[in-house]
């Protein structure tokens, strides 16, 4: 017959059931007691104690007040915004980045942030990425979002940036580089 999990605790450690009374009551001197039966000496020194290390809500405070001390530049041109971009593109491991200045040729918008990811999940990463910074640098979101990382194409429209992320397949395929060819390119990032 094999032992279970706490038998087999006990037996290595040397030690009786004690530690099975563990629960989220216990306070900091039963930890420490509890430590010393199990064998951790230096215990004071994790200073795990504080039951707000491990609490979700205080973290995402945490967050949000980081969050509070950047002042978004809400006069960012559209050069500076799309520059951004690219650099959280390359942040989440992008490819092939191309920022493209549709200035020249279009009204539709000022510049296209276009780029790749090798699989859906990195592609939803970059995307979601995109959306958190430039929120909270530039106090943007996008004015509309078509696509998803399932369909290999996700389009996020700033209004005077346009951001393109593809699946490498369905980029070679649609071709945006070769359709607005006319346009300079200003970045290009492998």
């Amino acid at each position: 017959m094999m032992a279970s999990d706490d038998e087999m605790t006990d037996r290595l450690h040397g030690q009786p059931d004690e530690l099975d009374d563990f629960d989220d009551e216990t306070d900091a001197d039963d930890v420490r007691d509890l430590a010393a039966l199990d064998g951790l000496d230096d215990f004071d020194e994790l200073d795990m104690l504080d039951d707000d290390e491990f609490d979700d809500e205080d973290d995402a405070a945490d967050q949000s007040d980081a969050e509070a001390l950047i002042t978004p530049d809400l006069d960012a041109d559209a050069l500076t915004v799309a520059r951004a971009i690219v650099d959280y593109i390359s942040d989440i491991k992008g490819e092939k980045i191309v920022l493209s200045d549709l200035r020249p040729v279009s009204v539709i918008a000022d510049f296209f942030v276009i780029g790749e990811a090798p699989s859906e999940r990195q592609l939803n990463a970059i995307i979601d990425h995109i959306r958190e910074q430039v929120r909270l640098y530039y106090g943007r979101s996008p004015l509309r979002t078509e696509g998803t990382g399932e369909s290999g194409w996700v389009l996020l429209d700033y209004g005077d940036v346009i951001v393109h992320m593809f699946d490498p397949d369905v980029r070679s395929y649609y071709d945006l580089e070769g359709l607005w060819r006319e346009a300079p390119i200003l970045m290009r990032m492998q």
